[in-house]
């Protein structure tokens, strides 16, 4: 007892840290409209709550918004790209995008680049 009487300053900062920190983790769109620099903080929340893949392209656009959107054009398919800033992590050096494949304006996959 004597050591809570002692740390409880130390206990509550701790408590709100990890409250703080897991509400910064944890995806909306006002979030992803907000701070583009810090969508690696929730992209990973977005991927496993919402179910991208199968989402038309318009769909995409109308839920992640036109902000760091960009369209690319390849071979065979086409993908659109998020940029959500440093790549997620602890140690972060270099810039992450989110890439959706585009298979007939349809999502048929999506991941995280780095680079």
């Amino acid at each position: 007892m004597c050591w809570l009487k002692k740390n409880w300053l130390w206990i509550v900062l701790l408590i709100l840290f990890f409250f703080m920190r897991w509400e910064k983790q944890h995806f909306t769109v006002e979030k992803w409209e907000r701070d583009p620099e810090a969508r690696n903080e929730i992209v990973y929340d977005l991927m496993d709550r919402y179910e991208l893949v199968g989402m038309t392209e318009k769909e995409v656009e109308d839920f992640l918004g036109e902000n760091g959107l960009s369209r690319i054009a390849g071979d065979d398919q086409r993908y659109l790209s998020y940029e959500i800033g440093m790549e997620p992590g602890w140690i972060s050096v270099d810039v992450a995008w989110l890439y959706l494949v585009l298979e007939k304006d349809v999502v048929t996959e999506c991941y995280i680049v780095t680079g």
